[in-house]
C-alpha cells in the first residue's frame, strides 16, 4: 500500500497532508484518502505529482521518490540526498 510511505515521506519532509496537497497541486483529500488507505494505489500522474513535491523538499530525484511509491515493499527505502 502507498499510504504509509507518503505518510513517512510527507512527515520526512516537513510537510502536512495540506502542505503537501498544496505542492503537489491536489486536493487535500486525495493526499487523506491516499494516506489512509481509501485508495490502495493512486494514479501514476497523482504520484508523480506528490513525488516532484516531495522531491524538491528532499533533495532526492523525483524518480526516486516515484519508484519508492510503486514498489510494494513496505516501507520507504529513499533516500537521502545523493543516494
Amino acid at each position: 500500500m502507498v499510504g504509509p510511505k507518503i505518510v513517512e515521506l510527507r512527515r520526512r519532509a516537513g510537510l502536512t497532508q495540506e502542505g503537501l496537497a498544496r505542492e503537489a497541486g491536489l486536493p487535500a483529500v486525495t493526499v487523506w484518502r491516499l494516506e489512509s488507505g481509501h485508495y490502495k494505489q493512486g494514479a501514476v500522474r497523482t504520484l508523480q505529482a506528490i513525488a516532484k513535491a516531495l522531491s524538491k523538499r528532499l533533495g532526492v530525484p523525483e524518480w526516486a521518490i516515484l519508484a519508492t511509491l510503486m514498489d510494494d515493499s513496505e516501507s520507504p527505502q529513499v533516500l537521502t540526498p545523493g543516494g
